[in-house]
């Protein structure tokens, strides 16, 4: 608890060095204050606030299920599989806020290619990261399960190991979840609360339940890759469309004049 208090503390220290040493270029400003401006920083910031909130709901919601089906047991083999998604978490939002100020300053000189660039970088490290994290929750399930199982449970050991090569397999869609946010946060567009609502409560609480009524705990494990390919899937379809209505509504502006 202690280490939790001060780790706030130690990272503002750090960051508080840019200050003292004068290599702060920020300042506060009466110009551009207001409520337009504080209503685009909160808007900004929604969609970050849901997926925190929206994770604390899911964990609730899973124990309550894994509860009712493997018990106390169950619930143990959630929580090894919450602490590594934790690590793989961490991960995905230190690639997120490392390609930020990237993209900032891409967007703010109007460096169109850059930005591509930013954004095939940052797209292939989480691929490579994701590669390397389900592949090593796959072939070392059993061991990581071990390290938390310190009294050898059998009975944890046969829920989760099969459950971290199940959830995992959302890694892969969930990394590009965590930088779709970055983007469109340094052009001041909202990346939309509905996306992250609907991953975090809309879709997976239902599925969750649906599946481990077909499939007990795999049903379980199931709930988060099968809602993160239904989300992906339905986002991809939104902006599919979205590109599809630019020509034409640039087509009917050329028509009317």
């Amino acid at each position: 608890m202690l280490a939790t208090g001060l780790a706030p503390v130690f990272s503002l220290c750090v960051l508080s060095l840019h200050r003292v040493r004068r290599r702060n270029g920020f300042h506060l400003s009466r110009r551009g204050c207001g409520l337009k401006a504080a209503g685009t920083v909160v808007s900004l910031g929604v969609p970050s606030l849901v997926a925190e909130v929206s994770s604390g709901v899911v964990i609730i919601v899973f124990n309550t299920i894994i509860l009712g089906i493997h018990g106390n047991v169950g619930v143990a083999a959630y929580g090894v599989i919450a602490n590594l998604s934790l690590v793989a978490t961490a991960v995905y939002t230190g690639i997120a806020q490392g390609s930020q100020p990237l993209f900032s300053r891409a967007y703010g000189q109007g460096d169109v290619p850059g930005l591509k660039r930013t954004l095939f970088y940052g797209i292939t490290a989480v691929g490579i990261v994701s590669a390397a994290l389900y592949a090593g929750v796959f072939l070392f399930a059993g061991e990581i399960t071990a390290v938390f199982n310190s009294e050898g449970s059998g009975a944890l050991q046969s829920l989760a190991v099969p459950g971290l090569k199940l959830y995992f397999l959302a890694v892969f869609l969930s990394a590009l979840t965590f930088c779709r946010p970055c983007i469109s946060q340094q052009q001041k567009k909202p990346p939309g609360t509905d996306y992250l609502c609907g991953q975090g409560l809309v879709v997976i609480i239902p599925m969750a339940f649906f599946l481990s009524s077909v499939w007990g705990m795999n049903g379980v494990w199931l709930s988060y890759p099968v809602t993160e390919a239904l989300v992906f899937a339905a986002a991809a379809f939104m902006l599919a469309s979205r590109r599809r209505e630019r020509p034409s509504r640039a087509a009917s502006g050329e028509t009317r004049s």
